[in-house]
């Protein structure tokens, strides 16, 4: 079992990489804003998506139509993506997606001020 996700070899991912990256924006779309990290089994081993996604910021190789596919159910405002899009274009801006995501899950709830009081609903007694 790996103790940490392969390397990339000039730029090219193992198809290992390529589909824990399929893998992980597939844990996105089905999160939901209370979950926990995401993990991502590869080869047995539990990883973060960030930790996917991080590691293939430097690769080259075409994102396949099934993950943009995915990419757009994960992030609904995703940008139209042009022929040639690699993991390393995709993967920064999953990472600021699934930051955004982070920040949200960490906010305070808001809970919303009671109205107002009017004069005729206090009760002062000054009548």
């Amino acid at each position: 079992m790996p103790k940490k996700l392969p390397d990339l070899h000039q730029g090219h991912a193992p198809t290992l990489l390529h589909h824990a990256f399929h893998d992980a924006l597939e844990l996105l779309e089905d999160q939901h804003l209370n979950d926990r990290e995401p993990l991502v089994a590869v080869e047995g081993q539990l990883f973060p998506v960030i930790e996917i996604f991080t590691r293939m910021l430097e690769c080259t190789d075409l994102v396949p139509l099934r993950t943009r596919d995915l990419i757009g159910a994960v992030w609904q405002d995703a940008p139209v993506a042009e022929r040639g899009d690699s993991y390393a274009h995709w993967a920064r801006l999953m990472l600021s997606v699934h930051g955004e995501r982070q920040a949200a899950r960490q906010r305070p709830a808001i809970t919303p001020a009671p109205p107002p009081q009017t004069a005729d609903a206090c009760a002062c007694g000054a009548l």
